[in-house]
């Protein structure tokens, strides 16, 4: 049985930028854990920074995105790339009930004029409609978003 998922990207503006369905292993210890892995060593600016700093994220393992539309691309190249059987974008006007998805992530960038920014984690699981986790992508506990 799949476990479907849908993650929405959104830019500072809380504009949705793009949607990625995801056909199996969409529950918080499958989609959750690899999404917030990903996540977890990426920084958002506005504006690349000067290039001893890019050297310096380069040897901490820390991918730079240069904007929200810039990681929304790379979350979806990472993903589709990984698994081209199971990622899809959605199309606008159908909903994640619609693809009878069971949780719906979303990734929300930090402010845009305040510096890098680490990049926050919503994950929502549809039926009950709750919210089981919201915070820094770094501090996703699957096991306590499966809890409940």
């Amino acid at each position: 049985m799949a476990t479907r998922c849908v993650t929405r990207l959104f830019d500072y503006d809380s504009r949705l930028i793009a949607r990625m369905y995801r056909h199996y292993d969409g529950y918080p210890s499958g989609h959750g854990v690899e999404l917030a892995r990903y996540l977890t060593d990426c920084l958002l600016v506005n504006g690349w920074p000067s290039d001893d700093a890019m050297r310096r994220y380069a040897k901490e393992g820390v991918a730079v995105f240069n904007g929200a539309d810039s990681l929304a691309a790379h979350v979806v190249k990472e993903f589709a790339s990984r698994l081209p059987e199971e990622i899809y974008l959605m199309p606008t006007g159908v909903s994640a009930a619609e693809v009878c998805a069971e949780y719906v992530y979303d990734v929300i960038p930090g402010g845009k004029d305040c510096g890098p920014q680490a990049v926050a984690l919503r994950v929502c699981q549809l039926e009950p409609s709750r919210i089981l986790y919201e915070g820094p992508a770094a501090s996703f506990d699957a096991a306590l978003a499966e809890a409940g």
